[in-house]
């Protein structure tokens, strides 16, 4: 099987956002069973793993933007879905909580919407269309910067 470059970079997207959100919930609930700590105590635990995550967002956010995989409003729609399977699965898990029905409905929600975004349902039954920028968009913006950078005096 024979593996694009792009589709290198999408599994590289996936893994770096999962690993991201992971280091992010961690922060968030590393200090939670913890009693009687201060605010600044509780910051100095949980920073590091804010910062390691923010890292591996930034390049799949780095990486997401150069192949066009998805948008921007749909990266904040994934963050928020793999967040809030990740906090199903720390309640679970770090908490001893049971996820309720109406979690589980929500989830399934959120899923939905994401799919929708992703997919632009809505806009293709209502037949919008929605521009997608290719090489040709590319280029042409290339093009006008060219026209607008002032040529060198020979």
């Amino acid at each position: 099987m024979v593996i694009t470059e792009k589709t290198y970079y999408l599994i590289l997207y996936v893994i770096l956002f999962i690993i991201s959100q992971t280091f992010a919930l961690t922060a968030a609930f590393i200090t939670l069973p913890q009693k009687n700590l201060s605010v600044w105590e509780a910051y100095k635990t949980a920073i590091p793993y804010t910062w390691i995550g923010w890292i591996f967002l930034t390049y799949g956010v780095y990486i997401v933007n150069k192949y066009k995989f998805i948008s921007p409003s749909q990266i904040i729609f994934l963050i928020i879905a793999v967040q809030y399977t990740l906090v199903l699965i720390a309640n679970k898990f770090y908490m001893n909580e049971n996820p309720t029905f109406s979690d589980i409905f929500a989830f399934g929600l959120i899923i939905l919407a994401y799919f929708i975004s992703l997919n632009n349902s809505v806009s293709k039954i209502l037949g919008i269309h929605i521009e997608k920028e290719d090489g040709d968009n590319k280029k042409k913006e290339e093009e006008l910067i060219k026209e607008e950078t002032p040529a060198e005096n020979v």
